[in-house]
This record gives C-alpha cells, structure tokens and sequence, in this order.
C-alpha cells in the first residue's frame, strides 16, 4: 500500500487498494469462494493512520482487515518457506517487503526468535532512490546506511533463505543475466551477485529496468532498494543464501486452508 509523508497512508493509495480489493472480491465471487481472509502487514501496521485505514476496508468491503503482528507475519513466511524448500537442520529467513524486513530463526516449524526492522524497499527506496537513474553513489550509501540500522541482527550457522518479491525479482534478474535454467526455488544468491545487479540497476531508469529479464513494472521502481537491502544482509551474514519463491502470503493461504479444515 505505502507509506507517503509522515508516515501516513496517503488517500490515492487507499482509493487504489480498496479499488483492487473490490475486483479481487468480484473475482473470488465469480470462482465460487464463500469465505476470504483479509490480512495487512507492514504497510498498517506501522502507519498512523493504519487502524484507521483497517476500519474503512471493513466497511467498504464487509470484511474485517486484520492487521497481523510482526511475529504473526514471520510465522506465516517462516511456515512458507519450511514447506517450500525444506532445509535440515536451524534456518535463518529473511523476509523482504514493502515496508518492513522480517528476520526469523528456528529449528522447527514455529520461528524461536525475530528480529523486524522498517528497512522495506517501500522506504527505503523514497530515502534513498529520488532520481532517474539514481546512480551507483546512491546505491552504495544506500547499503551502508542500510547496514549499520542491522547492527543487531544476529550471526547464524544454519540455512539461510531469503523470500519475499526483492529476493525472487533478484534471483529471477540474476538467471536471466546468465541465461540458467536453474529454477527459482532453491536458487543461490551471494553478496557479490546481488552488488553486481544492484549497481547494474542503479545505472539505468525505471524504465531501463522495466527490459531486464525477470523484473515486471512495479518491481521496476523497487529493484535499487531491494538490492540494497539483500546485500546488507547477505554483508552481515558472510555467506550466500537460498531463494524461496513461495513466502508470505503461501503461508497465509496454508494457514487459512487449515483453519477451514478444522471448522469442517
């Protein structure tokens, strides 16, 4: 949804969402669906006029919009990713959104710890990204601005993955780049891949980036940002990581699928 100005939901942004949340509606209605799920992350959770923003979904929609915690969320990605890629062992996720990273570690199902900054490419790239091309100078400040707020992450020994559209939308660039069939689950990401498309982005416009293999429209104006922020992390981290391309909202459908089985 994003964030404008002080830190509010701006009035275009909601009149859109409650646009596309009406034609989704009307689709899922004409698929035969009788219950939907409506959750918010980041994006409402941490604006101010977020609660507000909830309250007129409902009305509008007839729907409550349930606003999930941080730790809420990174079950849903952590559970995602579990299922999807399957690591023995401890597993480290890093969740890359619109508006916030999440980080979680566990060794199980259910994450032990997390860690949630409101480092989101969302942010980031209104901080950083104002011009067209916004440069390699921009990119590199970027990264260092970005890896001195995660002076807290902590240092892991297990699997890393990373999921979310700024780890999917750059391993999908990266194997279009090389022109590998290797497929996107699984995919393996190091700190000096991610710089190399970061700063490759960086040179070129949104619309530049638009022609790149793998990058859709909207992603276009994210792929600075994104980049910037997988490689603080990957920086932190000393080591490479895996991509997931199921996160999230998998983890919601998974979720909401048992949640219907239990009430049968």
């Amino acid at each position: 949804m994003g964030m404008g100005v002080y830190n509010r939901i701006p009035a275009e942004n909601i009149r859109i969402t409650l646009h596309a949340l009406s034609e989704l509606m009307g689709y899922a209605h004409t698929m035969g669906v009788d219950r939907i799920r409506l959750a918010a992350t980041g994006a409402l959770r941490y604006a101010e006029n977020g609660r507000e923003v909830a309250i007129q979904i409902e009305r509008e929609t007839g729907i409550l919009c349930d606003i999930l915690t941080d730790k809420e969320e990174s079950f849903l990605s952590f559970t995602a990713v579990r299922n999807r890629v399957s690591p023995q062992g401890s597993l480290t996720v890093a969740d890359v959104g619109g508006a916030t990273v999440e980080v979680m570690y566990g060794n199980f199902d259910t994450p032990s710890d997390v860690q949630s900054y409101t480092l989101g490419c969302i942010p980031m790239t209104e901080t950083w990204f104002h011009d067209d091309p916004p440069g390699e100078s921009a990119w590199r400040k970027a990264r260092s601005a970005i890896l001195e707020e995660l002076h807290s992450i902590l240092s892991v020994d297990s699997t890393i993955v990373g999921c979310g559209g700024a780890f999917t939308s750059t391993a999908a660039l990266l194997r279009g780049l090389r022109h590998d069939t290797i497929p996107l689950r699984g995919y393996e990401i190091s700190e000096n891949n991610v710089t190399e498309i970061g700063l490759l982005a960086s040179t070129l416009t949104i619309k530049g980036r638009y022609a790149l293999p793998g990058i859709g429209q909207a992603r276009s104006v994210l792929v600075p940002a994104g980049t910037a922020i997988i490689a603080a992390l990957l920086s932190k981290w000393g080591r490479p990581c895996l991509v997931s391309d199921r996160g999230f909202a998998w983890g919601l459908l998974l979720d909401t699928w048992k949640r219907v089985s239990s009430d049968t």
